[in-house]
Formats: structure tokens, sequence, C-alpha cells
């Protein structure tokens, strides 16, 4: 019978554990614009980033690794890690040599950046506390807004419900160029405009420009 009482309030505790748990989900820009594929200096910079940001999690938390750009097959899938004191640093250590490495692969960017599809139609789990951490330039080139039209001060479009409350957004990279061909006020534009888009969809919201 104690044996039983013992697995049953194990179980208990689980199950309150995970009821409580924080999704973080981390996102990397896989377009072309997105110097984290070309720059080893700023891969590295955000996979150390992304590790101390993992490292920072409970036992129990979640850490979900998912690519965007295009609307495409390319960025369906998802990489899902429970987190505990055992494989804690073990995570954290490998994805953050993923993203470090990323310039070594030599991959081909995607054409297109879809940060605003994949925010609407990702699952984020907000309702509890979930945290979105997103490696990107934040340059939306999309059918919502082409990269020209945004880069040239035109606003995204408002979100029409606040579907990210209780979500807090880092963009880490946004502004971020290797050949100097944004200006400061371009920069400024894409903060701020994040910022406002941000704001109007719920969520807390905080930009890392150099990593």
């Amino acid at each position: 019978m104690n044996t039983l009482r013992t697995s049953i309030s194990a179980l208990l505790c689980a199950v309150a554990a995970q009821s409580n748990a924080t999704m973080l989900t981390i996102g990397i820009d896989m377009s072309g614009s997105n110097p984290v594929l070309s720059s080893p200096d700023i891969a590295v910079a955000s996979g150390r980033l992304v590790k101390s940001r993992i490292a920072a999690l409970e036992p129990g938390d979640v850490v979900v690794l998912k690519t965007l750009g295009n609307l495409s097959a390319a960025n369906a899938r998802s990489e899902r890690f429970l987190i505990s004191k055992r494989n804690q640093m073990k995570v954290a250590a490998q994805i953050a040599g993923y993203v470090a490495t990323l310039p070594a692969k030599k991959l081909a960017g995607q054409e297109s950046t879809n940060l605003v599809a994949w925010y609407e139609f990702g699952e984020f789990d907000c309702a509890h506390h979930g945290a979105i951490l997103t490696i990107s330039d934040a340059i939306e080139g999309s059918a919502e807004i082409s990269a020209k039209q945004f880069l040239s001060g035109k606003p995204l479009p408002k979100p029409k419900t606040p579907f990210l409350t209780g979500c807090a957004v880092q963009i880490v990279g946004l502004g971020t160029d290797t050949d100097g061909r944004l200006t400061p006020v371009q920069t400024r534009h894409i903060r701020n405009t994040w910022q406002s888009w941000m704001t109007a969809a719920g969520a807390t919201f905080n930009a890392i420009i150099n990593p």
C-alpha cells in the first residue's frame, strides 16, 4: 500500500510539473537575407545566446526547434526536447552547435521570409507563458508585404486578434546585415514595427540587434 501511495504521489508531482512547464520555441530563419547562414561570427554569437536560454530552463520544460522562411514542407518539421537535469546541457550544446555551424553548411537561403505567418499559425503554448526565440534579421518578405516595401517604411499588417497573449517573443539579429546595406532609419523601422505588431498580438517583445 505504501508503495502504491508513493507511486501515485510521484505521478501527481510529475503531472503538476508538466502543467507548470514552459515551452521555449526556437525558430531559425532560413531565408537568404539572414546573416546567421553566412556569418560565422553572428552564428556563433547566436548559438551562445541560445545555449544560455536553454541552460536557464527548469526540468520538465520543453524546447522546440523549428525553421522558417518559405511557406513550404521544408519548414514543416520540428524537433522537441523534454528538459531534465541529466540532458539539459547536452541539449543546449547540441542546438547551440547546430546554430553556430550553419555558415559551414553552405545552405542555399530560402527565397522568402514569412515571419508573420509563422507567428500566426505556430503553436507556442502562450496559455502557459511560452517563450519564442527567433533568430532572424526580421525583414518580412512575403505575400503580406515585400522586403522592399518593408524597408521603404511600410508597416506590417496589424494582427486582428491578440493571439500571442501570454507569450514572450525575442528576435535575435533584428536588422543585422553583413554588408552595411541597412541604414539606422531602416533598422529603427524594423524594430519599431515589430514592437507595434507584437503589442497588437498580445506578446511582450524585445530584440537583440547584434547578438
